[in-house]
């Protein structure tokens, strides 16, 4: 068997469809294409075309992983879902995930910094809600400890800046700050040190 034609597919410009002696055979990426060293005219036997159909699907896997990860950090939980949500099977999806924590493309660590130091600078938080929110994005314990210490959270200083902002709106009813300082998860012993204040 003989690769004899390999071109540019019409709907994808990304992809090219691979022709064996004449027939259509597989759809295959420009990076896969690159990496399996296929060209016109090389030669293939029955168990190379089936090693190779196999790389090409962990190829386009792989792609699928590094696209959703191309508009911004995602947690390995995250990349994982959006995994199983295509045709791809079980060890497929782990191969993937491998590869991209190998390159540091997934880092867990990294991505608790983030979300907790975006929480600090944007949108101040309870450090129960950092919690509950990082443990549903499957962030292990252990990191969002570590990133809470790193970046040294103080949880009081949330506070402050929530009643900053609700003063500058005019809003300084002490019994409805409370509520929902508490239902954003705050700690009474941090709300009632921060409201005495006011």
């Amino acid at each position: 068997m003989k690769i004899t034609k390999i071109e540019v597919q019409k709907h994808n410009k990304k992809r090219y469809s691979i022709f064996i002696d004449e027939e259509y055979s597989f759809g295959i990426t420009e990076r896969g294409l690159i990496k399996l060293s296929l060209y016109k005219g090389k030669e293939i036997d029955i168990n190379s075309l089936n090693i190779i159909k196999n790389q090409v699907v962990l190829e386009d896997a792989k792609e699928v992983g590094l696209n959703y990860l191309s508009y911004m950090p995602r947690s390995k939980k995250q990349v994982r879902e959006k995994l199983e949500n295509t045709p791809y099977e079980n060890n497929i999806i782990e191969s993937v995930l491998e590869y991209l924590t190998d390159l540091k493309f997934i880092n867990d660590y990294k991505y608790a910094l983030m979300y907790i130091n975006d929480k600090m600078k944007f949108k101040p938080s309870s450090k129960r809600e950092i919690y509950y929110k990082l443990k549903n994005l499957g962030i292990d314990r252990e990191y969002i400890d570590q990133a809470i210490e790193e970046l040294e959270f103080n949880e009081q200083d949330s506070i402050e800046k929530i009643m900053e902002k609700k003063i500058r709106k005019g809003s300084i009813d002490k019994k409805k700050i409370y509520k929902y300082l508490f239902n954003r998860g705050f700690f009474y012993n941090n709300i009632n040190k921060i409201l005495t204040k006011y």
